[in-house]
């Protein structure tokens, strides 16, 4: 389910620049910690989707910081 609402919005491309930035983020913490359950969730999407959050992440410092705050939110949904 929440897959599917990422695969929406990327494919939407309807957000801010924050929001890219933070769904950006997110997905790659996702990927870095929990890499199984990311392939899992986007299978052959997944290089797609990484592909985009890192084009939506260009700022390093920020990346790190908005990473962080994923990694927080993560941890309690995965």
């Amino acid at each position: 389910m929440l897959a599917d609402a990422v695969r929406t919005l990327v494919s939407a491309d309807a957000m801010t620049r924050r929001e890219r930035e933070a769904l950006g983020a997110f997905l790659l913490a996702w990927r870095d910690h929990w890499s199984r359950a990311f392939e899992a969730s986007f299978g052959t999407d997944g290089a797609r989707l990484a592909e985009w959050a890192d084009a939506a992440t260009p700022d390093a410092n920020r990346r790190i910081k908005l990473r962080r705050i994923a990694l927080e939110s993560l941890a309690t949904i995965l």
